[in-house]
């Protein structure tokens, strides 16, 4: 019997008995992080820099998925492995599809990089999280409460030091229009939509007479290596090119979530002109 308290201690904040949470990709798990902070990590099935937009579910990861206590994804259309899982889950998996639940009537599921929506899919997820785990309801409230404040500190520092400028930017596809509605910039033209299409020739040519027009220098990559489309822009019209992915920040500066967005800053305050 001396074995239990010492069990106890030893479970105690291991995540013993916490529910097990599986997101579909990177910004999303690192926002459930640190909403869990303390009580769990949870999972992530689309791990590096493989394209939610492409990535096909394996029988490893439904397995996984059918196991968890709760599964956030975006949209269906946007993880495309994704589109039918409900109809792959049992009862007993809670399920969080973020953009049709979200004040937004752009479907575009970049939302990771507006602090405005960043903080939105955190009181969705602790909302969640706290109906599924009443035990720890206290702790997903704090740990949502200081990822709000980190955002807004974060936005006001980025303010006070003056915000980068977006007129000689175009970027590999249309990752942005939360991130400039959020600031209030202009829209920033794409090579590719949000889902790496492009809009035929006649799209095109419209956007090149934008970057002659324009004097537009700069090229901002989320995926690297860049289109051949994008690869002939560049090279056409002599674009400095500014791949996101390794624009390096300090780690230990801020959360992995608020980083991303302190990266997408840096990365444009990179661009001449």
């Amino acid at each position: 019997m001396r074995l239990l308290p010492i069990l106890i201690l030893l479970f105690a904040g291991s995540g013993y008995g916490a529910p097990k949470v599986e997101t579909s990709f990177a910004p999303l798990q690192e926002i459930s992080a640190a909403i869990m902070a303390s009580i769990a990590s949870p999972g992530v099935i689309i791990d590096g820099n493989a394209s939610a937009h492409h990535f096909a579910l394996k029988p490893s990861h439904l397995r996984r998925l059918q196991q968890a206590d709760l599964v956030i994804w975006l949209d269906g259309h946007f993880e495309s492995g994704f589109h039918n899982l409900n109809d792959s889950l049992p009862a007993s998996t809670r399920r969080l599809e973020l953009m049709p639940l979200m004040a937004t009537e752009d479907r575009d599921g970049h939302v990771w990089y507006s602090p405005t929506r960043v903080t939105e899919v955190a009181e969705l997820i602790a909302k969640t999280l706290e109906d599924l785990d009443p035990d720890n309801s206290s702790v997903y409230r704090k740990n949502q409460a200081t990822l709000s404040a980190a955002l807004t500190e974060w936005r006001g520092s980025v303010v006070e030091q003056g915000l980068p400028s977006m007129s000689k930017v175009i970027t590999d596809h249309d990752f942005l229009r939360h991130f400039v509605h959020d600031f209030g910039f202009a829209p920033v033209p794409s090579v590719h939509d949000s889902h790496d299409d492009h809009g035929g020739l006649k799209e095109i040519a419209r956007l090149e007479k934008e970057i002659a027009r324009n004097g537009i220098s700069c090229l901002v990559a989320l995926e690297y290596p860049l289109s051949p489309l994008a690869q002939r822009l560049v090279k056409k019209y002599q674009l400095e090119v500014v791949n996101l992915t390794a624009v390096e920040i300090e780690q230990t500066e801020y959360t992995p979530i608020v980083g991303r967005l302190d990266r997408l800053v840096r990365a444009l305050q990179a661009c001449p002109g």
